[in-house]
């Protein structure tokens, strides 16, 4: 008798993404759908490592540097400027990513509905400064299901953020 199929892990709906964010900088963002999100070598981004109780990685998040840099200052309304200084310098302070650990914390809860093994943040790392384990790389490549979106944060700046599942 073969085992059961498992079933890929249920994605937040584009309106709970938009709910949460919103709450979480106290202000209506706007959260649309977007392209696939595609890394190159040198691009700068942020991954956002979400394991299950058996350390195996079930969701990898994905923020270009404009979305780390515009949400972790939004998230204690540091003022826009900084961001955009820390974007033409191609690298967030580690306020604004410490911030952005929390946010990224606070979207775990998004992942952990229905039938699915529990998810926490375990790790955040730094493109291309910090390496992915060669398992994680090959999640990023070839998801089994993903999220793209193109998330607008008033009075800050736009950028985009990608959620993939084993």
């Amino acid at each position: 008798m073969s085992s059961p199929a498992v079933a890929p892990r249920i994605m937040p709906p584009q309106d709970n993404v938009k709910r949460l964010l919103s709450d979480l900088f106290g202000r209506p963002v706007v959260v649309s759908r977007n392209p696939p999100l595609v890394r190159a070598a040198t691009d700068k981004f942020t991954v956002a490592l979400f394991t299950k109780a058996d350390g195996a990685v079930g969701i990898v998040g994905l923020a270009d540097l404009e979305f780390t840099a515009y949400a972790g200052a939004a998230l204690t309304m540091f003022p826009t400027p900084m961001a955009e200084r820390q974007i033409e310098a191609g690298q967030v302070d580690e306020m604004v990513f410490e911030n952005f650990r929390e946010i990224m914390n606070v979207c775990a809860s998004q992942f952990n509905a229905g039938n699915f093994s529990h998810v926490k943040l375990t790790a955040l790392l730094r493109l291309p400064k910090d390496r992915l384990a060669p398992e994680v790389d090959a999640l990023m490549k070839k998801p089994v299901t993903r999220l793209d979106f193109m998330i607008q944060i008033p009075n800050y700046g736009k950028g985009r953020l990608s959620f993939l599942s084993v």
